[in-house]
Order: structure tokens, then sequence, then C-alpha cells
């Protein structure tokens, strides 16, 4: 059983990279816990994080920040904190979850403010 889901998203990231590429020097890698929605932006030359972000910081008493909400926040602190850097061409990796929800506004509200 085990085995059968790693090979099933080495194939998810494999169709992924299939279709987007590694055409940038910089990528947006994202990860959705239970409760919070986490973005860092790493170098993919060195490989090192420039970066990161996480809804923890717009908590405001809520346990769950989760929502669309706060991950259309989330993406617009992380489009001004590229502008600061001066990163204009960035991939965004979903980590082979579905454009869908969360990811969709993060990435809707990031690159909507990137430009």
């Amino acid at each position: 059983m085990r085995e059968y889901r790693r090979q099933k998203r080495a194939s998810a990231i494999k169709r992924i990279r299939a279709k987007f590429g590694y055409g940038c020097q910089h990528e947006v890698l994202l990860f959705c816990s239970s409760k919070n929605v986490y973005a860092q932006v790493v170098d993919l030359k060195s490989g090192k994080t420039l970066f990161s972000v996480s809804t923890l910081a717009l908590r405001d008493g809520v346990k769950n920040c989760k929502n669309i909400k706060k991950a259309e926040e989330l993406g617009k602190i992380l489009a001004d904190k590229c502008k600061e850097k001066k990163i204009t061409k960035i991939s965004f990796n979903r980590a082979e979850k579905i454009f869908h929800g969360v990811v969709k506004s993060v990435a809707d509200s990031f690159y909507g403010n990137l430009n």
C-alpha cells in the first residue's frame, strides 16, 4: 500500500513538471497543513530558502487559518516580499495538490500582485 502511494505521488510530480517545467531560477513551494498554509521561496540553483510566509502571522486569535481569505492575504504578502527582493520570474510548486480552493487563491493573488 505504501509503495503504491509513493509511485502515485512520483507520477503526479512528473506530470506537473512536464507541464510547467523548471524554467525559472526561483520557485514558490506551497505546503497546506490541516490548519494553516505555508509558502517559501527557494533559489533552485543554490538550494537555499530565501524567505517564507505562513498564515500563522494572520491568525488574529483564530485556531484555523486555512480559508480562502487568509490564503489571498498570504499570496499578497508573498508577492510583496518577492518585489522587495526584485524577483520577477518565479514558478509555483503546488506539491501535486489539486489547483482548487486554497491553492488556487494563493496562486491567483500571488501572480495578480506580482506583476
